[in-house]
């Protein structure tokens, strides 16, 4: 996240095996406020698409997730 050592992000995670129908997965995940490296957010399902969905910052409305990388465990 941009700023992340200084901003806190909210997102909510959605999942689909068809890539049109969502299932809301988790809402509200926060990162940590405390880095600007990747934060891990587990989804702990099988899922073949992920829908991210920003709330906003504790610094305003605005989203800026910079890079995503999703790995299997």
């Amino acid at each position: 996240f941009a700023a992340g050592n200084a901003r806190v992000y909210t997102i909510d995670i959605y999942t689909s095996d068809d890539g049109e129908n969502y299932t809301l997965h988790k809402a509200g995940y926060k990162s940590s406020g405390e880095t600007t490296d990747f934060e891990k957010f587990e989804i702990g399902k099988k899922a073949r698409f992920i829908k991210i969905v920003g709330k906003g910052n504790t610094v305003n409305g605005w989203m800026n997730i910079q890079e995503v990388a999703i790995t299997k465990k």
